[in-house]
C-alpha cells in the first residue's frame, strides 16, 4: 500500500484513526508516569566455623547441603507467610547457585542469591531486611543443638543497596509505537471492508419496505 493510499484509508476512517491515536497517547503517558522498578540483592555465602585466612574458600559438601536446605526452606510457602506477616511486601527470590540448569541442577559451591524487587523503594529495603533475618532464623533453628563456635553461618557479600532495575524506555516507547501502527492498520483495514452503519440501516429500511 502506497503512502497516498494509506493517507486516503485513514481519511475515510478519520474517527477511528483519531481514537487509536488517542489511546496510543494515553498508553505513552501511563508508561511515562509509571514509577521505576527497584531492587536490592546480595550473594549469600555459607561458611563453616573455621579459623583460616580465607574462610570463604573452605567449601565442603556439608556447607553445600546446608545451603541447599536453608535456601529451600526460605523459599517455602511457610517462610513466605512469615515474611509477609513481618512486613515483607515486595517480591523476592532466593536460591543456591546452580551450575547447570533447572532440570539437572548442580550445586557445587555453598553460595546463592537473595533479591527483593518492587516499584516501592521502601518495600524493597524492608523486604530485603526481613528475608535476611528469616534466613538467619532458619539457620539458627537447624543448628539449635550445635555449639555456637561450631555453627555454619551465612554472610551477605556484594550487597548492591537500593538500585533501579536497568531498562530502556526508548525500547518501550518504540515497541508501543510499532504496536500502535499495527493496530491502526488492522482496525481501519477491517472497517474499510465492512459496510458502514448507514449502509446497514439503509438496507434494513429497504428490506422492511419490501415486507
Amino acid at each position: 500500500m502506497s503512502l497516498s493510499e494509506s493517507a486516503a484509508l485513514f481519511w475515510r476512517h478519520k474517527v477511528l484513526t483519531a481514537l487509536v491515536l488517542v489511546v496510543a497517547l494515553m498508553v505513552a503517558v501511563y508508561i511515562k508516569k509509571t514509577p521505576p522498578m527497584y531492587q536490592e540483592s546480595a550473594t549469600v555465602v555459607f561458611i563453616g566455623a573455621v579459623k583460616a585466612p580465607n574462610p570463604y574458600a573452605v567449601f565442603t559438601g556439608d556447607l553445600v547441603a546446608t545451603g541447599y536446605i536453608v535456601m529451600r526452606t526460605l523459599a517455602s510457602q511457610e517462610s513466605a507467610e512469615q515474611i509477609a506477616k513481618a512486613g515483607g511486601s515486595a517480591a523476592y527470590t532466593v536460591g543456591l547457585a546452580n551450575g547447570y540448569n533447572l532440570e539437572y541442577p548442580v550445586y557445587g559451591e555453598p553460595y546463592g542469591t537473595l533479591t527483593s524487587m518492587s516499584r516501592s523503594s521502601a518495600a524493597v529495603q524492608r523486604t530485603f531486611a526481613v528475608v535476611s533475618a528469616q534466613l538467619d532464623r532458619i539457620l539458627a533453628v537447624r543448628q539449635a543443638n550445635v555449639p555456637p563456635g561450631a555453627r555454619i553461618v551465612a554472610h551477605l557479600i556484594g550487597r548492591t543497596g537500593l538500585t533501579v532495575v536497568p531498562g530502556s524506555s526508548k525500547r518501550v516507547y518504540a515497541g508501543e509505537l510499532i504496536l500502535s501502527v499495527i493496530a491502526l492498520f488492522m482496525i481501519v483495514g477491517i472497517a474499510d471492508v465492512l459496510p458502514s452503519p448507514l449502509t446497514v440501516m439503509a438496507g434494513l429500511r429497504r428490506f422492511t419496505a419490501r415486507e
